[in-house]
């Protein structure tokens, strides 16, 4: 039996959302309703027990050198992926369920080259180099790490934080982290660093925010068509072309640097979640998920992992057909129809589009 004491949380949260330390006056009773749904998913989405992900973030620096990590462990390959060597790091307690979805993006690879890499750890990041004893553990401070639903780094300084209504920054390798604006009253899924200055963070109810000036303002972005779809990951090409997905089958695209989102069309099951997204080109791109939605927690039957690949774009999505019962975290495009893809209860994939699955691999 598990019991959650949420109510001091309750009242800590709500209590912040009247005043001016929150940087948001809500002056509307439309404005008090949609803040009352915002928190009513955050509850419902963080203070429950959540799985821990196995293999959480898989990525390529080019097409030999990758890495793969999680509460499994992290790996790293230099041959393309033909083997992957364990790395000499722990990064979290390997128990199953946790009562906070702080650590949920435990083994989220925040940037990599490749002979290092920078990865969310339960307790803040590790950095160190393939191949290599000499690890660094850096701990970041509970009140700042819990704030933390996405992590992203630029290179090996500069990086950004972000999750319920805060923003942070660092710019020394993340052993210091300094709170910026954000502007709007969003819960972050995820964000994508372009640089020092500049962030697209996405997040619940399909809400999005950019700041170009290193985080002292933020533009709010909804749909044309808004939704009640929480966006869980975004991700650029270059400075024009960028995609996002969610829940409720969504995925979304901008062609002008994001000035306009445009929803892209779909052919997977209701109530299925997006939680990745690749381009190797600006045609060529993978998204992954499972049929289940993040909020679906008292379902019985395993997930069922989404595949999806385009060739133009996005314009059309193909569904491949897969066996694998596991929830899809993470997508690697690689050319030529290729990608890796990980997952919660520990699946790692090698993908070709062929029509079906060229490939799993096992890891310990």
């Amino acid at each position: 039996m598990r019991i959650f004491f949420i109510f001091p949380v309750m009242i800590v949260l709500l209590s912040c959302l009247s005043t001016a330390a929150c940087n948001t006056a809500l002056v509307t009773r439309a404005g008090q309703e949609q803040m009352g749904k915002d928190l009513e998913l955050y509850l419902k989405d963080d203070f429950i027990s959540i799985k821990k992900p196995a293999f959480r973030s898989v990525r390529f620096t080019d097409y030999q050198h990758g890495w793969i990590a999680g509460y499994r462990g992290v790996f790293f390959t230099k041959d393309g992926g033909n083997t992957w060597k364990k790395q000499p790091i722990v990064i979290g307690s390997p128990s199953l369920y946790t009562a906070t979805a702080a650590v949920r993006d435990t083994g989220l690879i925040a940037w990599a080259s490749k002979d290092l890499a920078i990865i969310r750890s339960d307790t803040g990041i590790v950095i160190g180099k393939a191949n290599s004893t000499e690890w660094e553990k850096i701990d970041i401070k509970p009140q700042i790490l819990e704030q933390f639903n996405s992590i992203s780094f630029t290179d090996q300084q500069q990086g950004w934080g972000a999750g319920l209504n805060s923003v942070y920054k660092t710019s020394d390798g993340g052993r210091t982290w300094e709170s910026a604006k954000s502007g709007t009253m969003l819960i972050a899924k995820s964000i994508y660093a372009f640089s020092p200055a500049q962030a697209w963070i996405a997040g619940g109810l399909t809400r999005l925010s950019y700041t170009a000036d290193g985080g002292q303002s933020f533009r709010g972005q909804k749909l044309a068509s808004p939704t009640t779809a929480d966006l869980l990951y975004i991700t650029f090409f270059d400075s024009t072309h960028g995609w996002a997905c969610g829940t409720d089958g969504l995925i979304i695209q901008t062609l002008d640097g994001g000035n306009q989102w445009d929803r892209q069309v779909t052919s997977s099951p209701k109530g299925s979640s997006y939680s990745s997204l690749s381009f190797v080109t600006l045609e060529e791109g993978w998204a992954v998920g499972s049929s289940h939605t993040n909020y679906d927690l008292n379902r019985n039957s395993p997930d069922e992992s989404i595949i999806l690949y385009t060739s133009n774009g996005g314009s059309k999505w193909s569904s491949l057909k897969n066996d694998i019962k596991d929830s899809l975290l993470s997508v690697q495009a690689l050319p030529n129809g290729k990608a890796w893809a990980v997952g919660m209860a520990g699946t790692v994939t090698k993908i070709s589009y062929k029509g079906s699955l060229s490939e799993s691999v096992i890891l310990n």
